[in-house]
């Protein structure tokens, strides 16, 4: 999660593209050189600053704390498998990755304020914590008396528009489903080396 009121489009430029596909993002008309008078000089990186980096642009893609995103890392190694897929496939079932990859939401700072204010339900069922897990077959929808709010009528045009195979829209029920667990390259997450993070928590 993004504090202290570091600005969207410095994160974005410190990490060379835009983070949450944002059309006013500076990133994409070209400005990724990181802000700052001394941003276009050429620095050597060490191999700590790159994973430090790479772990940074994956927890801002998700908006978490950093106590979050380490509990989560801890968990995912703790799981059979390979440590990076683990991981990202729980933080992609949160419920506001799920409001946001779907549509219902246009960012995932949105996609947390409408969780975190009763806006969405889980199989027809209040739900207000973004940090909750979706398991396959679960729906998640917009509930009934919230659905004339602005940001709901934006997000029936939205819902479906970039999508990804572990959900399945719903335009006329306006709701999503998770279908299946992502795999490691189903996940759009840009050009973040999510291994760098791997070894950044071996390390320290």
């Amino acid at each position: 999660m993004i504090r202290h009121g570091e600005p969207k489009h410095h994160v974005c430029r410190k990490s060379g593209f835009c983070l949450w596909n944002s059309p006013k993002c500076p990133t994409i008309r070209g400005r990724t050189n990181p802000p700052g008078m001394h941003g276009r000089k050429n620095y050597k990186r060490s191999d700590y600053s790159r994973m430090l980096l790479e772990k940074q642009k994956l927890r801002y893609t998700y908006n978490i704390t950093e106590s979050q995103f380490k509990n989560a890392f801890v968990k995912a190694k703790q799981m059979r498998g390979v440590t990076a897929a683990n991981l990202l496939g729980m933080l992609e079932t949160r419920l506001d990755t799920v409001a946001f990859r779907s549509g219902l939401a246009q960012s995932p700072f949105q996609a947390r304020q409408i969780v975190s204010h009763g806006h969405l339900l889980l199989d027809g069922k209040k739900a207000t914590i973004p940090s909750m897990q979706m398991k396959v077959g679960q729906t998640l929808s917009i509930k009934e008396k919230s659905r004339s709010q602005e940001w709901a009528l934006i997000a029936v045009d939205r819902l479906g528009e970039t999508p990804v195979t572990y959900l399945s829209c719903n335009a006329d029920e306006v709701s999503v489903q998770l279908t299946d667990l992502p795999a490691l390259d189903q996940i759009p997450i840009g050009q973040i080396d999510v291994q760098q993070t791997v070894s950044y928590y071996s390390r320290v």
